[in-house]
């Protein structure tokens, strides 16, 4: 059988989920192939016949598209809510209608779907009114846990905080985040902020406005993310209680946790606040206690190893690569054989 994939989705943040789903099929047997675009050039020599031709789909207008023009057969991975998020920064009503129609085509002709939480499941099934297709649940992540990095020299006993990532978009609730570190730095004298983002320039301004001291703010290649964090403690994961929050798994996550850093998570991320119920390490925050909160793991003491044998049991089970390939194989390897 063969399946196709399009390059123009499989981008440096989305590779690695991607290509847990692309190894676990090639497992199963079937050809992987990948396909610049859904242009009609690029779609020209794929049979549109049911059982000859099958798609990863990752992009909300995929389905859409391929649908119209005679394809049946969907693997779609349903990264976020794209509806829910273009309005937070639009609020533009007629592209949410017109996002809303693609997320519902998407939904209702997927045939086997991946959904980054449960919470994400429940919410799209129930927002359309749908059933929901054969499915598999896996959470956004990009890395795997580096132990040396946990015995940095004073990685746990300094006050050094980090955020990696936009400082812009709406949902990432970057001023609160500030806020939160003025609050600290202010009470703590030996703390440190580390930022380390694309958007330097807006950032200078926010931490201006906020007459922050102790602060660094750099943009680094991807590759480089790593050295830059590898002496924090704590790493901020804060979100405002907004649906688009409250079922997604943001990749921070796995980044603050393969790093030996502390996350400071809000509950409104809801997957990540069932984690942090299990796993004390993890600081969790509501929108109301943040700073008593972080007043309590600050007092508390930390040794390298009692973080790295926390964080892997995290990684044994949730952000288990190796694993998820197993159980996917097995998963659409009976899908498959059934549905074709």
């Amino acid at each position: 059988m063969k399946i196709f994939f399009f390059e123009i989705n499989n981008r440096t943040v989305t590779s690695f989920y991607l290509n847990i789903i692309i190894e676990a099929l090639k497992n199963c047997g079937h050809e992987v192939l990948p396909l610049k675009d859904t242009s009609a050039t690029s779609l020209k020599k794929i049979s549109t016949q049911r059982h000859d031709t099958w798609f990863i789909t990752t992009g909300h207008k995929d389905i859409t598209q391929l649908y119209f023009k005679g394809y049946r057969n969907f693997i779609h991975w349903f990264q976020g809510l794209p509806a829910e998020e273009d309005f937070m920064r639009t609020h533009n009503k007629l592209r949410l209608w017109g996002l809303n129609f693609l997320d519902k085509m998407t939904i209702k002709h997927c045939s086997y779907a991946f959904f980054v939480s449960s919470y994400q499941k429940d919410y799209i099934t129930s927002k359309f009114h749908v059933e929901s297709p054969k499915h598999f649940i896996m959470p956004c992540f990009n890395e795997t846990i580096n132990p040396n990095v946990f015995f940095t020299p004073g990685k746990y006993e300094k006050n050094t905080f980090c955020y990696v990532g936009s400082t812009v978009d709406v949902w990432q609730n970057f001023e609160n985040i500030i806020e939160i570190y003025k609050h600290i730095e202010s009470t703590h004298h030996d703390c440190l902020f580390k930022i380390i983002t694309p958007n330097e320039s807006e950032t200078h301004k926010l931490v201006s406005k906020h007459q922050l001291k102790n602060v660094i703010i750099k943009s680094v290649t991807q590759d480089q993310v790593s050295d830059e964090i590898a002496d924090c403690k704590f790493g901020f994961l804060l979100r405002k209680d907004h649906i688009v929050n409250n079922v997604s798994t943001p990749t921070k996550l796995s980044n603050y946790l393969a790093n030996g850093i502390i996350p400071i998570v809000s509950d409104s991320i809801l997957s990540y606040r069932d984690i942090a119920q299990k796993h004390q390490l993890l600081c969790l925050v509501s929108e109301t206690n943040a700073a008593a909160m972080l007043d309590r793991c600050l007092a508390t003491t930390y040794t390298p190893q009692m973080v790295l044998d926390s964080f892997n049991k995290i990684f044994e089970s949730y952000f288990n690569r190796d694993l998820y390939v197993k159980q996917i194989e097995k998963e659409l390897n009976t899908f498959l054989s059934t549905n074709n």
